[in-house]
């Protein structure tokens, strides 16, 4: 069975997003006192919810497929087609962001099962954190708690979007890290690299400053 179909008959997720600027935008300053954004603006922002959207790699999807390991979702989470490509859609639950420099902690629901004939691991509870440049989340190996491992390293292409409603990042890398991939190896009894796992767009609401 192709894995293209296995995919499609399943929920997936797997979560992420990165929210800081690149170093020469934070070394920025307003020329004059009018180009300088209100204060207001700059206070910490209460995170009420949103979405983190994955556009899942072909190299990962075939990764998969070639290991005969198959993925399914730990609720809320979804897999969902958008734009035309496989992508895993997931639920932000909490968090909150510093505008300026741009700093912040994402909280996201459901999370990713990844089974074999003989072994499942789960990876759930993720969270963002921009200065680690890392999403972590808690990995189980067959219902066997593991601990909460960094499981995806995050690279920003573009600078993250905000205005009074939300904040916006699109384009974010995300590459499994060395010790997650030795956590599902281990678990899984297969040979899984540190890949590529794909592209991520963020849509976090924001609501009452802190």
């Amino acid at each position: 069975m192709k894995v293209s179909k296995i995919l499609g008959s399943v929920l997936l997720t797997a979560t992420l997003t990165l929210t800081f600027q690149p170093a020469e935008l934070l070394a920025q300053e307003p020329a004059t006192p009018e180009a300088r954004t209100d204060a207001r603006t700059q206070e910490t922002r209460y995170v009420l919810g949103g979405a983190t959207f994955v556009k899942l790699a072909p190299a990962f999807i075939n990764a998969l497929g070639s290991l005969r390991i198959f993925p399914s979702a730990v609720g809320p989470g979804a897999l969902i087609s958008r734009s035309g490509a496989l992508t895993a859609a997931f639920p932000i639950t909490t968090g909150a962001v510093d505008p300026s420099p741009v700093f912040a902690v994402l909280d996201h629901s459901g999370g990713l099962s990844l089974a074999t004939v003989r072994n499942r691991a789960s990876i759930t509870s993720f969270i963002i954190d921009s200065k680690t440049g890392q999403l972590s989340g808690l990995v189980t190996c067959d219902s066997n708690l593991v601990g909460r491992v960094p499981l995806f390293n995050l690279r920003l292409t573009q600078a993250p979007r905000i205005n009074d409603l939300q904040m916006t990042i699109d384009d974010v890398s995300l590459t499994l890290t060395s010790g997650a991939a030795s956590a599902l190896s281990n678990c899984l009894g297969r040979t899984i690299p540190p890949i590529e796992i794909g592209s991520a767009q963020v849509r976090a609401m924001l609501g009452p400053r802190l």
